[in-house]
């Protein structure tokens, strides 16, 4: 029962829910006037996801890492981090302080969660889910940092426009949470190690699993 939990709630980090819930709350940022803060958290989402997949490519690249017990950042943990903690930041500041600390400390839990699974369901190791959280917690920052724009932020956000975006997201996710572009970065990250010569013959296989039962092998 807890293992399958938390194969439903890791699907709250998947791309196919966040790319359009991304998407939803750069619009209604633009459409609230806000346009320095929609230009900063798509700019946080784009660092993320180039900065995720680049690591990929490199880990990939060499074979991952034993020692750090890394082969592929989790894009789950960094996602989950960028954009529910931007999304945190933005509601938060539409509530008073007290609210605004209910708003934060239930996004962290959520964030935590969607961590967590990553891990129990044998998708990552928690040193992948640290570094792609680490990366998320950048994706934060480059939100947050010198965005004057948050101090008077006022979302004009009506209940049909809330009605649609719960709607959307929710369709997409359950229509489309097995996107998974983990093999495509794989095979990148294979062949460019294959070029520099920084992987053995051996590790030329496609396939996370063979691809971690070689490291281990080898290592």
């Amino acid at each position: 029962m807890t293992v399958r939990f938390f194969h439903l709630v890791t699907h709250l980090g998947d791309a196919a829910l966040l790319i359009p819930l991304s998407l939803t709350v750069t619009g209604i940022l633009i459409w609230s006037g806000h346009r320095p803060a929609a230009l900063r958290f798509a700019t946080a989402v784009a660092f993320l996801m180039a900065a995720t997949v680049v690591l990929k490519i490199g880990f990939y690249a060499i074979g991952g890492d034993a020692a750090l017990g890394v082969l592929s950042p989790s894009g789950h943990a960094g996602f989950s981090v960028t954009v529910y903690g931007c999304c945190a930041a933005i509601v938060a500041k539409q509530c008073r302080t007290a609210n605004a600390a209910i708003v934060i400390a239930a996004a962290a839990a959520l964030v935590a969660t969607v961590l967590v699974s990553r891990v129990v369901i044998g998708a990552h190791s928690v040193a992948e889910v640290a570094l792609g959280s680490a990366l998320g917690l950048i994706g934060i920052s480059v939100f947050m940092v010198g965005n004057a724009d948050l101090d008077s932020l006022r979302l004009r956000l009506s209940a049909p426009l809330a009605a649609v975006l719960a709607v959307v997201s929710l369709s997409i996710w359950a229509g489309g949470h097995q996107f998974n572009a983990e093999r495509q970065i794989e095979q990148a990250g294979i062949l460019v190690g294959s070029t520099l010569g920084t992987l053995l013959p051996s590790d030329l296989k496609p396939g996370r699993t063979e691809t971690v039962r070689r490291l281990g092998e080898r290592n």
